[in-house]
């Protein structure tokens, strides 16, 4: 009888501690390692379900492509630990200025993206100009130097005629290459 509490004892210990690994799992493949917000995988996934949501209940739904301008030279002027320094701090102040019901992910690199629910396109410019200003006016802090950093955002809205997200991105990428052409440290809409 001692015997089998002690398999009891122990399968339940290996049970919960599977259960906690396995939790940490799907944190660590949900989450960008960097910044701490969603990875462009589940970013596209939640981004999906959204899109079926906003249609199904016929709910307004923006996208902001958002990409760090002149980033290149952030990383050859401050090194790279400088640039990852940037980029944790856009991530921060994104997460301090965003809704918590927007996703807010890391596609890669220098560049994010935004989906705002339930927005309505004046709502959603607000929150695009709202967001770039706050990055425009933050200070990244590196030891003793600090130094600012300006994005340029394209935003678009979901339509009748989007079928998938990656269509709404797309449209989004094409306002962000707009902004970037006609001076950077602007929001786009198309």
């Amino acid at each position: 009888m001692q015997t089998l509490a002690m398999l009891v004892a122990i399968t339940g210990y290996i049970l919960t501690r599977w259960e906690f690994l396995y939790q940490d799992l799907t944190r660590l493949a949900s989450i960008d390692t960097l910044t701490g917000i969603l990875n462009r995988r589940t970013f596209i996934e939640h981004g999906a379900q959204e899109l079926i949501r906003s249609k199904r209940y016929d709910h307004s739904l923006a996208f902001l492509m958002i990409d760090v301008d002149h980033f290149k030279a952030v990383n050859d002027t401050r090194g790279h630990h400088g640039g990852d320094c940037a980029l944790k701090t856009l991530a921060f102040r994104g997460k301090d200025v965003l809704r918590k019901t927007d996703l807010f992910g890391r596609l890669g690199g220098e560049e994010f993206a935004v989906i705002l629910p339930e927005a309505s396109q004046e709502l959603a410019i607000v929150a695009a100009e709202r967001l770039r200003s706050e990055i425009e006016n933050m200070e990244v802090q590196i030891n003793q130097d600090t130094f600012q950093i300006t994005v340029s955002i394209g935003m678009t809205m979901l339509t009748a005629q989007d079928a998938t997200i990656e269509r709404v991105m797309q449209r989004a990428d094409a306002a962000l290459y707009k902004a970037k052409e006609s001076g950077r440290n602007r929001v786009v809409f198309e």
